[in-house]
């Protein structure tokens, strides 16, 4: 993996059992993008569903739930939403959240590894040929619901008094592709 990226927790939104989520991000030449997000909290408090079929589900991010966004040049981008329930979601975005359509991709793989202090997602998708090769700025994200609803937003940066994922300013990592100067 490339490098472990902290999450920041938005202001607004403190988390009462978690105390830092962090992240694993790789991509290969091939457009292959391997995530691993790191959850430290007594896993009893994180609300993480039941398992459910792999399939595409809308509205992920109403409980916890791992994102990431991805940006070529322009104003297009991509956002890929991860579950524990192992359900997932892609869309792709012509403009500022505008634009939405269903991306078309094959279901990305989901594993969870669990301790007793610690939660871990890990997920593995190939994106779209046209966005394979490419240097990708990446928006890094999560919901985390605790068991006792309480929600915390987490990202690698926050702009506004509310969370915001698609903001530009959160754009603020360099995904390589493999291969790649």
């Amino acid at each position: 993996m490339d490098n472990i990226l902290k999450l920041l927790c938005h202001k607004e939104t403190q988390a009462k059992s978690i105390k830092n989520v962090a992240v694993e991000a790789m991509l290969s030449g091939q457009g292959q993008l391997s995530l691993r997000y790191h959850v430290d909290c007594h896993i009893s408090a994180l609300e993480t569903g039941h398992p459910k079929p792999p399939m595409r589900t809308d509205r992920l991010w109403e409980s916890t739930c791992f994102e990431i966004f991805l940006r070529g040049e322009g104003q297009a981008y991509i956002e890929l939403n991860f579950a524990p329930s192992g359900q997932w979601a892609a869309y792709h975005f012509t403009r500022y959240r505008g634009g939405m359509t269903a991306l078309d991709i094959a279901a990305p793989q989901i594993a969870l590894n669990e301790s007793e202090s610690r939660f871990a997602l890990e997920a593995g998708v190939q994106l779209p040929k046209d966005w394979t090769g490419l240097d990708l700025q990446a928006a890094i994200s999560c919901v985390c619901e605790e068991t006792d609803g309480v929600k915390s937003y987490w990202a690698l940066a926050h702009n506004y008094d509310r969370p915001d994922f698609h903001d530009q300013a959160c754009f603020t990592k360099i995904l390589k592709a493999a291969g790649t100067a």
